[in-house]
């Protein structure tokens, strides 16, 4: 629903309303990890499996504790859990 390419736009799925609806915003929330840890430099470009993976496992963290935050548990990123570099390495 939102996806960041290393630049300066974050696109966002136009049917997000990111101004009225909790889980939308917590999308952009997810993006601007993104584009944050893009600007940190702390990540060599192109990304390592692992290093998109911790990434994504980091953007799927803050945008949880961002709708808990407002007093929401809506399961987000549990599909991370089970994913590794295994076929990346083959």
């Amino acid at each position: 629903m939102g996806w960041f390419p290393p630049g300066q736009t974050i696109y966002l799925d136009d049917r997000l309303d990111a101004e009225d609806d909790l889980y939308a915003s917590s999308v952009v929330v997810h993006e601007m990890v993104h584009y944050l840890q893009w600007k940190s430099g702390k990540y060599s470009s192109p990304y390592s499996c692992a290093d998109a993976i911790g990434m994504e496992r980091e953007a799927y963290a803050v945008q949880q504790a961002y709708l808990v935050r407002y007093g929401v548990y809506r399961p987000i990123g549990s599909s991370m859990h089970h994913v590794n570099c295994g076929l990346a390495a083959q």
